[in-house]
């Protein structure tokens, strides 16, 4: 029903993380997972992938920076008796690898690590998820990526920094930081003015 919300960070809250997103001229608050809200920066753009949480009382948006991590959440969502407050707090302290080894040797104490988590509600999420593991392990290859990406980032912060100052947003400059990384690993004389040039010329095309 909404996949995705696209625009400007306006505010940010903390305990509990959500913030305040401009989508053309329209303001949402979105709960966030503790990763995507120190991702989010004030006046920048962002896109959240949401999951839109309706119940008898409220009408509820969760949102993440990454799509696994989303999808994870629902995952969690959809076991019975996990409600959307306790599935965000399994994301924000568990990460996928070790949710699907918690499941594998049915230790409970591991998912009980989250906030709200008690044991009974830990065995549930292990009955539960047991036969969708390869959904969760396709997850948990996304992460791992989504990780490596980031050390190239933070590999080249100085063109990062380079292309800020040039007026670029965070998500061009993540984007074309990652499309060059590759070519850039595989190189050995490259440098920080060959990626920043190369980077330009990425932004330009795209």
């Amino acid at each position: 029903m909404l996949a995705f919300l696209s625009g400007t960070i306006e505010a940010k809250h903390f305990n509990p993380n959500s913030c305040e997103i401009n989508v053309n001229g329209l303001g949402f608050e979105v709960s966030v997972s503790h990763r995507t809200w120190t991702s989010l920066e004030i006046d920048k753009d962002a896109k959240l992938f949401t999951s839109l949480n309706i119940s008898q009382d409220n009408v509820k948006i969760f949102g993440f920076s990454e799509n696994w991590e989303k999808r994870l959440f629902d995952i969690l969502s959809s076991v019975k008796g996990i409600g959307s407050k306790s599935a965000l707090a399994i994301v924000d302290v568990i990460n996928p690898q070790q949710i699907i080894q918690a499941i594998r040797e049915d230790s409970g104490d591991v998912l009980s690590n989250a906030q709200g988590i008690g044991k009974k509600s830990a065995e549930r999420i292990i009955f539960e998820l047991k036969p969708k593991l390869d959904k969760l392990e396709s997850l948990c290859n996304q992460h791992l990526t989504v990780d490596i990406d980031s050390s190239k980032i933070n590999q080249f912060s100085e063109v990062a920094d380079i292309l800020q100052s040039l007026g670029y947003n965070q998500s061009e400059i993540d984007k074309s930081i990652k499309a060059n990384a590759q070519e850039a690993d595989s190189n050995t004389n490259s440098n920080t003015q060959e990626m920043l040039k190369n980077c330009i010329t990425w932004l330009n095309k795209n």
